[in-house]
């Protein structure tokens, strides 16, 4: 059976409702039940109010319930003591090894935004995300030079890409923003966060599709024109000016979707236009990171092959724009590659 046929058992009736199993290392204990879906049938694997430990985790990996479930009438318990460890990490940042209290904030950052695509239009759920994304724009602002080791960290909980992009995209684009040294602290912050939430209409699409990778022409479709349905979701709802959601509205300009999307793409590709600073950097930012990173449906591109696409996409255009890129990608990588 597919295990990420999770929305089919909730549509026949089944009530379960999919979490991820990395969730349980920020809880205390279980809120409600926990089952694992093994041999065709759900087994409870956490009772309510049982402690959760490594232990504990570590025997449900060994016994092989790598997918894992709450009942439908319980999610919003589960949801709700999940959100209560986010909002204590979120608020206790400087408190210990600040990187690592770092790593862990992006951790629940890309574990949450499962939720948050679940039900999109939970206003709760997106203040909370918000606010987690908010507090980490700060912190990397004034925290730059650990950069290079949060990234490499945060590259080994090896997320799921549609969990991982946001963030890789939003770290690499704040340190090339403070690289410029053009802009503020709180215009750099308002751009993280708009490239942190510029794909966020991607949730109209079911969350089991993109995890089991079976995307139709329709939903195909609805993916080209995610950033229209990210100004909907969020206008009005997190406090991001009118220019910032623009720069949502235009984050595709460079388009990679159509080596993904097909034939079908060409003819909703937003024609070649000149774009401001900002959105050229989001962009161009969002490519490479993507590109760098590996997909269920190809591998990781190198560096070099990357700045050679964005070279041909604003070289012409943006010739100081792709010179800024180029330098910080090359003191990244410098960086990485020593700790």
């Amino acid at each position: 059976m597919n295990p990420f046929a999770s929305m089919n058992k909730y549509l026949l009736g089944l009530k379960m409702v999919p979490i991820n199993l990395g969730e349980l290392f920020f809880l205390v204990e279980a809120p409600c039940n926990v089952y694992g879906f093994q041999n065709e049938q759900y087994k409870l694997i956490l009772d309510t109010g049982l402690l959760i430990n490594r232990a504990s985790i570590k025997q449900i990996i060994d016994n092989k319930f790598f997918h894992i479930y709450v009942k439908e009438d319980e999610y919003a318990k589960y949801l709700a003591s999940f959100q209560d460890a986010m909002r204590t990490l979120t608020r206790s940042l400087s408190v210990g090894d600040p990187n690592k209290n770092a790593i862990s904030l992006m951790n629940v950052i890309s574990l949450h935004m499962r939720h948050v695509y679940f039900d999109n239009v939970n206003d709760e759920s997106l203040k909370l995300q918000y606010q987690g994304v908010k507090t980490l724009a700060g912190f990397l602002l004034e925290h730059s030079k650990s950069h290079p080791l949060i990234m490499t960290e945060y590259d080994k909980l090896k997320h799921n890409f549609i969990w991982a992009q946001p963030i890789l995209s939003s770290v690499f684009l704040l340190g090339v923003l403070k690289h410029s040294q053009v802009m503020s602290k709180n215009e750099i912050e308002s751009l993280f966060i708009a490239s942190y939430f510029k794909d966020i209409g991607m949730s109209v699409i079911s969350v089991d599709k993109y995890e089991a990778g079976q995307l139709n022409d329709d939903d195909k479709l609805m993916l080209l024109q995610h950033p229209k349905y990210s100004v909907q979701l969020l206008s009005g709802r997190v406090p991001l000016a009118h220019a910032y959601l623009s720069v949502i509205q235009n984050h595709h300009a460079f388009s990679l979707l159509n080596s993904y999307l097909g034939d079908e793409a060409i003819s909703h590709t937003p024609e070649k236009v000149m774009f401001g600073f900002e959105t050229v950097m989001v962009n161009v930012i969002d490519i490479i990171a993507a590109m760098i990173s590996g997909r269920p449906f190809r591998e990781a591109t190198s560096l070099y092959d990357s700045l050679e696409l964005v070279k041909s996409l604003i070289a012409d255009d943006y010739p100081r724009e792709f010179k800024l890129i180029v330098h910080y990608f090359q003191q990244f990588f410098s960086s990485k590659k020593k700790i």
